[in-house]
């Protein structure tokens, strides 16, 4: 059933909504969410160039579009000790490179700093912020954002957010931001970030400005109990001026996925950001860690190993960094769930696995199948009129001895979870709510024996005269916005806008990822036959 008040239409104008969660669906008769997983394509980069040899750049990464082009901000010359190269580096150095077409990058010769032709961060920025042997503060945990403020001066429309982790906890750790006006040459603004005890400084630190409170969003790391020992999960404050937060609340989610951290479910980065598309619906792909030991939650000690280390791949490697470098390195695994929010702090999470570790044999380890901050408009491979698709970005490779590989992988635009109907057919009903608009647009994908009818009813279930389901025209295909259509009315939806209205929503052998009003334009003539 849905949470919001049935007694008071929802206001939906002409926003874009997806069915990630309840909001748009009071209820359902033989249909079920389902989660869609992106399918990996090509290698895009290698992170081979000298000054990049690193084993270790994965989630902390970021991808950022500044209107024009992509840019891929990525940590280099990290490596963790190897059988082959058992010594450990991190001199720690943030890298870029820019695509148009969120396929193709290139690394642009900036030569700005001397640790790396495309290098934008290194230590050499951030030795005065802490003593010298405190001082980790360089790439290692750095997120960049391009700030959609408008009343962000343009000077400051690239924000970094530089992070030192290390302890002592307290003494040192905190959060730093650097302003940037071309998203290469960045300087720091203000002092370490006041944000309150007990936040964990060790992840992927996230900002945006959230057009919905007129606010920047911070996430990061916080602690709890996960099975019987402590974990990771994540806290989240606002700000107007990156100097005050306020509204620090630690992230609270739905009942199913909650009891997960009772088995053990740490949320090791958060990756939250609004969905461009849907800005009023922020979407979340942190990087699940799991460790595991004798019982759900305890951490693993070296008598504990088990079968599960001995059905992994590269087993020699894997148990010689368990010996030499730390048992985690060798036992525990990671995932990328997904979760959305449309307050910030409540979140719906989906515990089944959004990206799987693949099927490699340097797969499979602390670090794998993290998807890297942010999201690409990318064309299909398909060709032939196939439209746009969303990519993302996923280092591969992380502990072994080899430079890691960056793997791009796509989905459908809206593909992150759809209503499934099955092919004997269901319905979805949705709560009243007022629209803006002429066409109401789906993004749907139907088998040939497949598709889908809208009837559109009144507040009182009744079905406004030509528009119920013996008038609704059965529409088929795979389209991000097929337009529904109806007997003696076509696609015009104008009479009925502005006025209370629900849908009941009947499909058979097809996938429901979102639902749109858009505006009016007449349909096109049937020829002659």
């Amino acid at each position: 059933m849905s949470l919001w008040n049935p007694t008071i239409p929802i206001e939906l104008g002409s926003r874009l909504e997806l069915f990630l969660d309840d909001k748009m669906i009071e209820h359902t008769e033989g249909t079920y969410r389902r989660i869609h997983h992106p399918i990996a394509d090509e290698i895009v980069m290698t992170l081979n160039e000298e000054h990049e040899h690193t084993n270790n750049s994965g989630s902390y990464n970021s991808i950022i579009f500044d209107g024009e082009k992509y840019l891929f901000y990525y940590r280099a010359n990290f490596w963790h000790p190897t059988e082959e190269e058992p010594v450990r580096n991190e001199n720690v150095i943030l890298c870029v490179a820019v695509s148009t077409d969120g396929i193709h990058f290139t690394r642009p010769q900036l030569n700005i700093l001397k640790s790396g032709y495309n290098a934008v961060l290194d230590s050499t920025m951030t030795r005065d912020l802490v003593p010298d042997e405190l001082n980790d503060i360089c790439a290692s945990t750095t997120t960049v954002f391009y700030d959609e403020n408008p009343a962000c001066p343009a000077e400051e429309k690239y924000k970094m957010l530089v992070t030192n982790e290390r302890p002592p906890h307290g003494k040192a750790n905190g959060i730093w931001l650097y302003i940037s006006a071309d998203g290469y040459h960045f300087t720091r603004k203000g002092g370490k970030f006041a944000l309150p005890d007990g936040c964990g400084y060790d992840s992927a630190n996230r900002a945006f400005y959230d057009h919905t409170i007129g606010k920047y969003r911070v996430y990061q790391r916080q602690w709890r109990i996960c099975g019987k020992d402590w974990g990771r999960t994540i806290v989240t404050h606002c700000t107007e001026d990156f100097v005050t937060f306020t509204d620090t609340h630690v992230l609270e989610y739905d009942a199913e996925f909650e009891s997960f951290f009772q088995l053990g479910q740490n949320l090791y980065t958060n990756n939250v950001a609004p969905y461009f598309r849907a800005p009023h619906i922020l979407l979340g792909f942190p990087k699940r860690y799991v460790e595991w030991g004798p019982e759900p939650g305890v951490y693993v000690l070296p008598k504990d190993y088990d079968s599960r280390m001995l059905s992994r791949p590269d087993l020699r490697r894997r148990t010689w960094r368990a010996r030499h470098i730390e048992p985690r390195a060798g036992t525990a695994v990671t995932d990328t769930v997904l979760m959305t929010s449309r307050d910030g702090v409540h979140f719906k999470g989906f515990g089944d696995s959004y990206l799987m570790p693949p099927p490699q044999d340097d797969s499979c380890n602390y670090g794998s199948a993290a998807i890297i901050n942010g999201m690409m408009v990318t064309k299909s491979a398909m060709g032939h009129g196939a439209p746009d698709e969303l990519s993302f970005l996923v280092a591969e490779g992380i502990w072994n001895n080899a430079d890691v590989r960056i793997r791009r992988y796509h989905t459908r635009i809206d593909g992150f979870v759809s209503m499934h109907f099955k092919a004997a057919g269901g319905s979805l009903y949705t709560p009243v709510f007022i629209f803006d608009g002429g066409r109401l647009a789906l993004n749907i994908e139907c088998g040939a024996f497949g598709g889908i009818q809208v009837e559109i009813r009144d507040d009182k279930e009744r079905p406004y005269p030509g528009f119920g389901i013996t008038d609704a025209l059965m529409i088929t295909g795979n389209d991000h916005q097929m337009i529904a259509r109806w007997r003696n009315k076509g696609s015009d939806l104008r009479e009925l806008a502005g006025k209370p209205v629900e849908l009941r929503i009947f499909a058979r052998d097809c996938d429901l990822y979102s639902m749109q009003f858009i505006p009016y334009e007449p349909d096109p003539e049937i020829p002659e036959v």
